[in-house]
C-alpha cells in the first residue's frame, strides 16, 4: 500500500499537544539541572578559594621558619595560641591582591558599592532547619566585627582585627564568590578556624569547628570532597 504525504502529516492539535508535553517535562527538570550546575560551580569556587588561602598560610609559616602562634589545637581540652595573630594576618593578606577593603578596620574606605553581603544569624539559620558544629567553646560568629577583603580571585575574606587581634582572630570567614548569591552558610559562605591537630602538625584553615550550615548546605570538609 502506498501512503501519500498527506496521510503522514501531523495535525495542529497533535503538534500543540507534543509541544505542551515537552514544555511540562522541561519545566519539571530544568530547575533541578540548574541547581545541580550552580552547586558544581560553588564546589569549584570553594576549592579555588580554599587552595589559595592554604597556600598563603603555608607560605608565611614557611618564611617564618615555624608556624605563627595563631591557631587552636586540642590537648587535654581546647587550647589557643594567639600571640602572633596580628603579624600572621598581616603577612597572609600581603600574599593577596586586595581589590577593596571594608569593615571595622577601615570604615573610611567603604562606599555604597563596598557594602558587605548580609548573612543569616545563627538563630535564623537554626530556625530554618539549619545546623551548627560548635566543637570549639568560643564560636560566636562575629561577622559584624570583621573586616572584609575583596580579593582578586573573586572571593571575600573576613578577618577579625577590631578592636585588636585576640582569640577571635583564629576564626575567619570565606565567601567564595564575594557579593554574588546565594550568600548562605554552607553554600558559598564558610566560617573556618585556624587549627592544628597537635602542636607539631601543620596549621590548616579547613576543619569546621565553628561552622553554621543552612539547610541543604555542606561543611567545608564535604565541599573539599565533592
Amino acid at each position: 500500500m502506498i501512503y501519500s504525504s498527506k496521510n503522514l502529516a501531523f495535525t495542529l492539535a497533535e503538534v500543540l499537544i507534543t509541544l505542551g508535553i515537552i514544555g511540562i517535562v522541561a519545566a519539571m527538570t530544568l530547575p533541578a539541572l540548574t541547581a545541580k550546575y550552580q552547586q558544581h560551580v560553588l564546589y569549584s569556587q570553594f576549592k579555588k578559594s580554599y587552595t589559595n588561602f592554604q597556600t598563603a598560610i603555608n607560605s608565611v609559616n614557611s618564611e617564618n621558619g615555624v608556624a605563627y602562634e595563631c591557631y587552636a589545637f586540642m590537648s587535654n581540652g581546647w587550647n589557643t595560641s594567639v600571640t602572633e595573630c596580628e603579624e600572621f594576618w598581616t603577612k597572609v593578606l600581603s600574599k593577596y591582591k586586595i581589590l577593596k577593603e571594608c569593615g571595622f578596620h577601615n570604615r573610611s574606605a567603604c562606599t555604597r558599592e563596598d557594602i558587605l553581603p548580609t548573612y543569616k544569624t545563627k538563630a535564623e539559620v537554626l530556625a530554618a532547619g539549619g545546623s551548627t558544629n560548635e566543637a570549639y567553646p568560643a564560636c560566636i560568629f562575629p561577622i559584624g566585627e570583621q573586616t572584609g577583603y575583596y580579593l582578586s580571585d573573586g572571593s571575600l575574606l573576613y578577618v577579625y582585627n577590631y578592636p585588636n587581634y585576640n582569640g577571635n582572630s583564629i576564626t575567619f570567614g570565606l565567601d567564595v564568590n564575594g557579593k554574588k548569591g546565594p550568600n548562605k552558610w554552607g553554600y558559598d559562605f564558610f566560617f573556618l578556624t585556624l587549627y592544628r591537630k597537635n602542636i607539631k602538625s601543620m596549621t590548616v584553615g579547613l576543619t569546621g569547628i565553628c561552622e553554621l550550615i543552612e539547610k541543604g548546605g555542606h561543611t567545608a570538609e564535604e565541599m573539599m570532597q565533592k
